[in-house]
């Protein structure tokens, strides 16, 4: 499968560098680093083009088809990344003129996809037949087997092992021993949160779990935004913890058992003013 990358954000160097794999992609262990990147391998020979906007934006583009490259190599996903709209807004034109099948617009930031251009994009890109996601933030990609409409997007997160982050954690006694990444979010979070939660108590009255998870997916640290997306009701960075969250959960009950996710966390103590 061959991927091109358009980008007008620094993001894009995340989604590029989880899929490239380099050696200095993940830092984040230090000395401690015990290379558990080195079983995903890499993918840069699945990214035909990397092609960056570069330059101030004005607030309108008249001919915004300008910035996009006019010669595109054979591929089967394009990724647009932090596009002004009115660049975005002719992706569907795009990637019809040069053969792309599908299309996966990632919205890290309310800025970079207002709702009522998602819809125009959905529509302009269902009625060229190209298959197409608007994942809020990336880490939110998600597609189940049996969507026919969206095969190409369910290879690409089979392939590339990228989407809604999942995880397979070792359990001893009640103490996370070690883990394994299945899918990571596209910027390489799950490995880092596995390395951070080893050794820690699933449950723990001292400092939850809960609140491990988010300190680790902080210091990662989650680039997404923390403004409000009046899509999501909440900010991209936000919807990103819960993610993560879900990911560690999923995998302590895949080990052992529902249980009761509320001791994930800690109540708020009440302070009496008495």
């Amino acid at each position: 499968m061959k991927l091109f990358i358009v980008y007008k954000d620094v993001f894009a160097d995340r989604v590029a560098g989880q899929l490239v794999n380099d050696v200095n992609f993940c830092m984040s262990c230090g000395n401690g680093c015990n290379h558990c990147r080195l079983t995903y391998g890499s993918h840069a020979g699945s990214i035909q083009g990397y092609h960056e906007i570069e330059g101030e934006m004005p607030e309108f583009i008249d001919e915004p088809a300008k910035y996009l490259p006019k010669i595109v190599p054979r591929c089967d996903v394009l990724i647009p990344i932090g596009l002004h709209p009115d660049i975005l807004a002719t992706i569907p034109t795009f990637a019809r003129d040069h053969g792309i099948p599908a299309v996966i617009v990632p919205v890290e930031d309310k800025k970079w996809l207002q709702f009522g251009l998602q819809k125009q994009l959905g529509d302009e890109l269902r009625d060229f037949k190209i298959q197409h996601t608007f994942p809020r933030p990336f880490c939110d990609l998600d597609v189940k087997s049996n969507d026919a409409s969206r095969s190409i997007i369910k290879q690409f997160m089979d392939e590339f092992k990228i989407g809604k982050p999942v995880i397979e954690l070792e359990i001893k006694h009640g103490k996370i021993i070690s883990g394994h990444v299945i899918r990571s979010e596209p910027c390489g979070c799950a490995y880092y949160l596995i390395q951070q939660l080893r050794g820690e108590h699933v449950f723990d009255e001292k400092v939850s779990l809960d609140e491990k998870i988010s300190l680790a997916h902080h210091s990662f640290p989650c680039s997404a935004s923390m403004d409000k997306d009046p899509v999501l009701g909440d900010s991209p960075l936000h919807v990103a913890g819960y993610i993560a969250r879900d990911m560690v959960h999923d995998a302590i009950e895949q080990q052992m058992g529902i249980v009761d996710r509320t001791k994930f966390h800690r109540p708020q103590q009440i302070l009496s003013t008495v």
